[in-house]
Order: structure tokens, then C-alpha cells, then sequence
């Protein structure tokens, strides 16, 4: 918990503050004392400070995936079942898989810490397909 000293003259006006709060000082709109609260009004920032790439961290880079491709989950109940890739979803960072489940092929959400890349479909018994 981070916690700011506030110090009040008897009319009731800010004379001094020590702590995180004091470097928004000169923002404070509102002060509500009894419930611990600062209404603070901080200037917008210009547009061009906000803009930002994610082309170096998206899945497709840091991971190599694209649908098509064949995972394994290392962190689930899947074991050591191959998943086909069908979509990928950058913002969540969760990928769409085809899991086998009492014979049927399913669609599955999964996030992508949790799956490993595999270059070829692993089939029963060690065979593999390309």
C-alpha cells in the first residue's frame, strides 16, 4: 500500500504533501480526507507518445505460430496429444486448437504460454506424419 502525508493549515488549505501524491500536487482537483481519496486531473498526453508497436512480441514472431501448425500443451490435461492450430488470437495471446474428445473433433481455446511448437504431427507409436 503506498500511503501520502497531508498537511492542512486551520483554513482548511493543503500546505504540505509527503509521499506519492506529491508529485501530482499541483493536479489535485479534490481532496475527500475521510475517505482517503485524491481527485487528481492530469493533462492528456500528446498521441504520438502513446503509439507503440507490437510487431517484435505478436504470436506469430515470438512463437512461430500461424494456423496450420501442430502443438502440444505442456501445461493441461491433454498429455502428449498433438493439436492442430486453427486461429490465433494476437490481443488475448490465445490460440484456437483441434482437440480430439470422445471421438469428435472440438475447437479449444488455449493461451499460448501454455503450448509448445512441434514440427510434425505425432501419431500413435511414435510414427510420424509431415
Amino acid at each position: 500500500m503506498r500511503v501520502s502525508y497531508i498537511e492542512k493549515n486551520s483554513e482548511g488549505r493543503v500546505t504540505g504533501i509527503i509521499g506519492p501524491l506529491e508529485q501530482y500536487s499541483d493536479y489535485i482537483v479534490k481532496l475527500d480526507l475521510p475517505h482517503r481519496r485524491a481527485v487528481v486531473e492530469i493533462p492528456a498526453l500528446p498521441i504520438s507518445s502513446l503509439e507503440c508497436s507490437v510487431k517484435g512480441n505478436s504470436v506469430a514472431s515470438t512463437m512461430g505460430l500461424e494456423p496450420g501448425d501442430y502443438v502440444i500443451n505442456t501445461r493441461g490435461i491433454c498429455g502428449d496429444q498433438t493439436l492442430k492450430v486453427t486461429g490465433i488470437d494476437e490481443r488475448k495471446r490465445t490460440i484456437d486448437v483441434e482437440m480430439e474428445l470422445f471421438g469428435e473433433l472440438l475447437s479449444v481455446q488455449m493461451s499460448v504460454d501454455d503450448v509448445e511448437k512441434v514440427e510434425e504431427k505425432i501419431m500413435d507409436e511414435g510414427s510420424t506424419i509431415s
